[in-house]
């Protein structure tokens, strides 16, 4: 598998097209406008240096995932989070994207990477198998931890 990491387009500028037959309401145009933004100031958008958000695609140019971490202040961790679409599962994606995202947030001055997630997740073998280890565990998530 080959997968490219692809910076995010997502202007906030450009007005949402929506061709849903008559619904050319002004409060539902706003409403989706402000969600939108909400959406993208959250996730994508990085004023501060904190996150780091990709889509991926393969070398057919197919979009296959998403790639991301973000500094969460309550846990005072950089959280790992990757993303393969159902249908491109079980080819490889998940293990280049997870190097991928470890490598950018190493160039990125990130020195530990976490993500928590459900024990019962096969996703759990892929983080372990790519240098993560379990940091801590509850009844229902695992805490794994990597040092870049």
């Amino acid at each position: 598998a080959v997968i490219v990491a692809v910076p995010t387009f997502f202007p906030v500028t450009t007005p949402l097209v929506l061709t849903v037959a008559t619904l050319v309401l002004e409060d539902l145009y706003v409403t989706f406008f402000l969600l939108r933004k909400l959406v993208f100031d959250c996730w994508i958008a990085d004023p501060d240096g904190k996150r780091y958000y990709r889509y991926l695609k393969n070398e057919d140019g197919q979009f296959v995932g998403e790639i991301a971490y973000h500094y969460d202040a309550e846990m005072q961790q950089e959280i790992a989070n990757v993303m393969i679409y159902a249908k491109y599962r079980r080819r490889g994606y998940g293990g280049e994207a997870l190097d991928l995202l470890c490598s950018a947030a190493k160039s990125n001055g990130v020195s530990v990477l976490y993500d928590d997630i459900a024990i019962d997740n096969p996703a759990v073998s892929l983080f372990l198998k790519h240098g993560f280890v379990e940091e801590s565990r509850t009844e229902e998530i695992i805490l794994l931890k990597k040092k870049l």
